[in-house]
């Protein structure tokens, strides 16, 4: 945040007032070890590093510029996670894929639920805000609070949300709707708060809906266009956090999603 932060707000200067809010966990770091490899996917939960206990009154000082500051209770939330991500795992098919990699499965769908509800508080802190100025919003930004932009924030019109895929080096590139998004509230709303939709797929093993998938073959140098349908049936059935936004634009009307290539980087 001390690095970050002052190079965001520079990013987003412009003929407009921003009001930036924070919604993060109480602990500084991640809260798991790497563990070995060959344990259990249970056996590293709960193992918390010793990490510095962020304070709320602390970072209002630090960052004055936020009108809205939460912390959230890590290590209960990570518990009420890890719980849900354990019975999901469980319900998982037995295949190959699930029997050699249930520690991956575990963590797609625990890492998912812990950011999709940050982003649940972060959309009902910008509700609670439109409410008490009566003033909307006209373009909301979700981003996490250790990137920067190395270009001014490009900014959506009114049926867009512009992203950015967030890259970690050259090679290596994180989900598309990790790090940044950004459009009116009313649109990107199925992004930001998806959180309870997700956790009802969970609890009905419903880890996939069902949808048609166009696919192209090539036989003798002709090109045939087919559908088939996709569901939890025909996958190892877990739902990463990607496929899952994903699944969420398309659900959103006349939506065009522009790449403005703003080279948003992770700081770390």
């Amino acid at each position: 945040m001390e690095y970050c932060f002052p190079r965001l707000q520079d990013a987003f200067k412009g003929q407009h007032s921003v009001t930036y809010s924070l919604t993060t966990w109480n602990v500084r770091g991640s809260s798991f070890r790497k563990g070995n490899q060959r344990r259990s996917f249970t056996k590293d939960i709960g193992e918390t590093n010793a990490q510095e206990r962020l304070a709320t009154s602390d970072l209002a000082i630090q960052f004055p510029e936020l009108s809205h500051l939460t912390l959230l209770d890590k290590d209960k939330i990570d518990q009420e996670h890890t719980a849900i991500s354990e019975l999901a795992v469980a319900g998982l098919k037995s295949t190959p894929w699930i029997l050699r990699h249930r520690q991956e499965a575990f963590m797609d769908i625990f890492t998912t639920l812990n950011q999709l509800y940050l982003s649940k508080l972060a959309y009902e802190t910008t509700q609670a805000e439109e409410r008490r100025s009566g003033t909307p919003f006209d373009i909301v930004v979700r981003a996490r609070p250790d990137i920067v932009l190395s270009k001014k924030m490009a900014w959506p019109s009114q049926n867009q949300i512009v992203v950015d895929c967030l890259s970690r080096s050259r090679r290596q590139k994180l989900n598309l709707f990790d790090g940044f998004f950004a459009g009116r509230l009313d649109l990107i709303e199925p992004l930001l708060n998806g959180y309870d939709g997700y956790r009802r797929l969970l609890e009905n093993k419903e880890f996939y809906k069902a949808y048609s998938q166009a696919l192209w073959i090539e036989q003798f140098g002709v090109k045939v266009k087919y559908y088939r349908e996709i569901s939890s049936e025909d996958t190892d059935g877990f739902l990463r956090n990607e496929t899952f936004f994903r699944q969420q634009v398309a659900a959103i009307k006349d939506l065009e999603i522009i790449d403005k290539k703003l080279k948003v980087r992770l700081v770390r």
